[in-house]
């Protein structure tokens, strides 16, 4: 009988998540860097141990998006239609293991509920509370586990 090493980590079973950790993970920019953030490992930590709830957390709030950790570790990439000429606080980035993972929205990229509905990510009821999300003017409020709502904080990814 062959010992398999695993391919995560031990330690991703005991990843922590404070307040900074989870609002880089959904795609808001922290208060601080997580230093381990850069490598995918961190991400898929984040999935295979929180992603679950937070990802429920994120659809409740933000119907017809996926958050950071599903775009770096199962989705397909969401394309650049162009990449952004100019600097804004919205049009950002992140790097992950070298590849750049782009949330700059119209006119650089189509909106992501189309591209999730076209793969199938999205079905019909939550492509409609998104329509309704969107006509009701995108409020972006997502509460953190500690308890406050950071409709505040810079969006990011």
């Amino acid at each position: 009988m062959t010992r398999r090493r695993r391919l995560q980590p031990k330690r991703i079973g005991t990843t922590m998540l404070d307040a900074n950790a989870e609002l880089i993970a959904v795609g808001y920019r922290g208060f601080w860097v997580e230093e381990d953030a850069a490598r995918r490992t961190w991400w898929q930590g984040i999935a295979t141990v929180h992603g679950e709830r937070l990802r429920a957390k994120w659809v409740a709030a933000f119907p017809g998006t996926r958050p950071a950790f599903d775009w770096v570790t199962r989705l397909p990439p969401w394309p650049l239609l162009s990449e952004p000429d100019t600097y804004d606080a919205e049009r950002a980035h992140i790097e992950v293991g070298g590849v750049r993972y782009w949330h700059c929205g119209s006119p650089w990229q189509r909106p992501q509920a189309e591209v999730l509905r076209e793969i199938g990510e999205v079905d019909a009821a939550e492509y409609r509370r998104h329509r309704e999300w969107i006509n009701a003017g995108a409020a972006v409020a997502y509460s953190v586990d500690d308890g406050w709502v950071c409709e505040w904080v810079a969006a990011g990814v």
